[in-house]
């Protein structure tokens, strides 16, 4: 019972975290752009953004879509992850 309880006071912590320097970086993006930069990374090497700069930031934003993201996924229609 201890163990649970300890389980769910942590995950109950989590959920109640404030926002950090992800969810911030993330947050001044609209959640196309987001996927965009995600998905379509066009980088082989070490992905690692410079200093002062998030990853968010340093992804490239790919101007074409490619042809297996359909026009529903693109506005969030329907989408199952």
């Amino acid at each position: 019972m201890h163990a649970c309880t300890t389980l769910i006071g942590v995950f109950c912590g989590v959920v109640e975290k404030e926002p950090g320097r992800a969810e911030w970086a993330f947050a001044r993006y609209d959640y196309l752009t987001v996927m965009k930069k995600l998905l379509l990374i066009n980088k082989t090497d070490n992905l690692v953004a410079p200093p002062g700069m998030e990853i968010i930031d340093y992804l490239e934003t790919p101007s074409l879509l490619p042809p297996w993201i359909t026009e529903e996924a693109e506005k969030g229609d329907n989408v199952i992850i």
